[in-house]
């Protein structure tokens, strides 16, 4: 019985951290998501062409996606998958510009990459292009002496 008592406790220990990990890196995709909109943001003002604004969610956890796509909506970008992206065809002939996130962890940090792109339509195919000198990079360093992630200034 006394087995059964701890090994339930452990149990629900590992499910509480695993959930708080889940949550921060959910952060800290959203704190870099965010930065890297108002960089855009920044970028676009002054072009005479507003193309609409996605973000892919294809580097993203799907648990994350679907927990937060309002959330992004409110921050003024709409969802897309490069699987999906064909069914935008209105948007696309004019072009879209999409936020394309992906993220590694590396030793004791999470590194994420967010590179900027558009993309049209030429007849059926669906053209992608990157921003060659565009793309934000966060790192978030893990201190074990506060049990936190921290932003790391370059």
């Amino acid at each position: 019985m006394r087995k059964s008592i701890i090994t339930i406790i452990l149990i629900l220990i590992y499910a509480c951290s695993f959930g708080q990990n889940e949550n921060e890196i959910n952060r800290m995709l959203e704190e870099s998501i965010i930065k890297s909109r108002d960089n855009y943001l920044h970028l676009v003002k002054n072009l005479p062409i507003q193309h609409p604004f996605f973000l892919c969610q294809d580097g993203l956890p799907p648990k994350e996606v679907k927990c937060n796509e309002s959330f992004y909506e409110s921050i003024g970008l709409r969802t897309v998958s490069k699987g999906t992206i064909t069914k935008l065809k209105d948007d696309l002939e004019q072009g879209i510009d999409i936020l394309d996130v992906h993220y590694y962890l590396k030793g004791n940090c999470i590194e994420i990459y967010i590179h900027y792109l558009t993309a049209t339509m030429n007849g059926d195919e669906v053209l992608l292009g990157y921003w060659p000198h565009c793309m934000d990079y966060y790192i978030y360093e893990y201190s074990c002496e506060t049990n936190e992630w921290r932003l790391k200034e370059e």
